[in-house]
């Protein structure tokens, strides 16, 4: 798996490549909590939280998933430390996502703010960090 930040308008890309839907999810969550923390390491014993993320597709599902995310980096102050589980499934022409991190609490993430996260579809997929 490999994860890149790139220049996009105002905004961020966080591109990931890699060999699986997993991978790429993975990096995706564990890039979007490193960009916002930045060298920042949190101190407290490592939690277990379990987030999930639906939608009419992947991308849609992946947005939720990550929304959800950056709630929780902003008003507890969650950092992933990595990911313990990642499960999606289709029903009812919705796609669900639903992973459990590994995370722990810190005193204030020092890297950018990100107001909100969206998607590009090109020939990849890239989730766009809203500055």
């Amino acid at each position: 798996m490999r994860v890149e930040i790139k220049d996009h308008t105002a905004d961020a890309l966080l591109a990931v490549e890699g060999h699986s839907l997993e991978e790429i999810i993975e990096g995706f969550i564990i890039g979007l909590s490193d960009y916002v923390w930045g060298n920042t390491d949190c101190d407290d014993v490592n939690i277990v939280i379990s987030l999930s993320g639906d939608g009419p597709d992947m991308t849609f599902a992946l947005v939720s998933l990550l929304s959800d995310l950056l709630y929780l980096i902003e008003t507890d102050n969650i950092k992933v430390v990595s990911l313990e589980d990642i499960a999606y499934s289709r029903r009812n022409s919705l796609v669900n996502i639903t992973v459990r991190i590994k995370a722990c609490k810190g005193k204030h993430p020092t890297g950018e703010d990100v107001k909100a996260v969206s998607f590009s579809m090109r020939w990849d997929v890239s989730v766009i960090l809203d500055l």
